[in-house]
């Protein structure tokens, strides 16, 4: 005889990293440090999302935050996404929590205080491009953007703290 569950969780994107702790009911997933530019949009299994039922049907909710930031330069190959706060993570590896219907991150493990956004290329001036952060709250951002040899970069800094929830969309700098 085989017992069937009365609570079904679902986990996407898919993977070896993604677990269900049923003793404390943590999911764990993973928000990558490494993000691929999609214009106008983010990379798809980026945004990770949790699912419960107690049914037929599965309605899955997203993690992260979304963060807009709009190429200032042709001459961009990869933008980073510094927190200014270096302890505290915006991705990386973390616990998730889903009571109720609404997912909460409970705990980061193996963070990291930066995303990159790679793949930006002499047609992405002007586009803007989305980036997936844990919700927190931040002191400020630092955005780096580098050159395809590495031999130029600017840094634009936000010196004002911003506070993330999980589906926020916000846009960090519209460019000049």
């Amino acid at each position: 005889v085989t017992e069937i569950a009365d609570t079904y969780y679902a986990i996407y994107p898919a993977g070896a990293d993604a677990t269900y702790n049923p003793e404390d009911k943590t999911i764990t997933m993973n928000i990558p440090s490494e993000q691929y530019a999609v214009p106008g949009s983010f990379a798809d299994n980026t945004n990770p999302s949790v699912a419960r039922s107690d049914g037929d049907n599965l309605y899955f909710r997203n993690i992260g935050a979304l963060l807009a930031i709009k190429c200032p330069t042709a001459y961009a190959s990869s933008i980073r996404l510094q927190s200014s706060d270096k302890e505290l993570a915006i991705s990386g590896k973390a616990e998730v929590r889903l009571e109720g219907d609404i997912p909460e991150t409970a705990e980061i493990k193996n963070g990291s205080s930066h995303i990159d956004l790679t793949g930006l290329d002499s047609s992405s001036y002007g586009k803007t491009f989305y980036l997936i952060a844990y919700p927190g709250d931040y002191k400020g951002f630092n955005i780096i953007i580098t050159n395809s040899s590495k031999t130029h970069r600017s840094i634009i800094s936000s010196p004002t703290g911003l506070k993330l929830e999980r589906n926020d969309n916000f846009l960090l700098f519209d460019g000049p």
